[in-house]
């Protein structure tokens, strides 16, 4: 197998400033060099422990856990925790949470007087901090806040086409891997590298059948279970004015569930 640091690879400071550009011209939201998520990858369980690999939807998963970038490249990659635990606990224990917090690239501006740097979007099953960014909670949120998030969301689609197009290529990953739970983890492993050589080779997604929309249905991902912690107190400034900055500068935009 090819190894995971020549192709998965954490950014450099120049280019996840030049990545940050990018999502903010396709977007509009500043500073985001990508996204972070979670998604569900069925297996077969072993019978010891069986209970902790059950996720919400009932069926036994590995959590493959993911940071994508605009290209549509896994940046960071994660698949050794039971699907049982939840997003944020997946984060706490991958290496991720070490590498954000010693190593995440320097590019800092300034918006209405707050320093933002750059950044990674999660959803609300993560910490909001300076590295991770989420939306605000609520159903009847002030239209500036609303508009934040429908903002946040787009720019965070990058990591949803990434798990559609990895699952769309390596279709075992859709179904229950008839595999030794302990091998799991290196063939997702696999498959997000691999995924990443088809995106550099503009290599074709295959067509969809239905046997793929079957299984979509039959192993349904988890909804995002909102996590209350918050590790840095400037992640609220930092929040308020990047909303403030595009209710200024972009179109106020709505939410479907508003």
């Amino acid at each position: 197998m090819p190894e995971k640091n020549e192709y998965i690879k954490w950014y450099s400071s120049e280019e996840a400033k030049t990545i940050a550009q990018l999502s903010q011209r396709k977007y509009k939201y500043p500073q985001a060099i990508g996204a972070i998520d979670g998604s569900h990858i069925p297996i077969n369980a072993p019978l010891d422990g069986k209970a902790d690999y059950l996720c919400r939807k009932g069926y036994p998963s590995i959590v493959l856990q993911a940071v994508v970038d605009t290209h549509i490249k896994f940046r960071d990659v994660y698949a050794n925790t039971a699907g049982a635990a939840h997003d944020a606990t997946v984060f706490y224990r991958s290496p991720l949470s070490k590498l954000i917090a010693t190593n995440m690239p320097q590019g800092d501006i300034t918006i209405n007087d707050t320093v933002i740097p750059l950044h990674i979007l999660g959803d609300p099953a993560y910490p909001l901090s300076a590295k991770i960014m989420k939306g605000f909670v609520g159903t009847n949120l002030n239209p500036a806040d609303d508009s934040f998030n429908v903002y946040l969301s787009s720019a965070r689609m990058c990591v949803e086409i990434a798990f559609g197009r990895l699952k769309s290529r390596w279709r075992m990953l859709q179904k229950r891997m008839d595999l030794e739970t302990k091998a799991s983890p290196r063939i997702i492993t696999a498959c997000c590298i691999l995924h990443n050589m088809c995106e550099d080779l503009k290599v074709p997604l295959p067509a969809t059948n239905q046997l793929e929309e079957a299984n979509a249905m039959l192993y349904p991902q988890p909804a995002a279970e909102h996590y209350d912690r918050v590790d840095e107190r400037h992640a609220y400034q930092m929040r308020a004015a990047i909303r403030d900055f595009l209710a200024e500068t972009e179109p106020l935009r709505k939410s479907f569930h508003r």
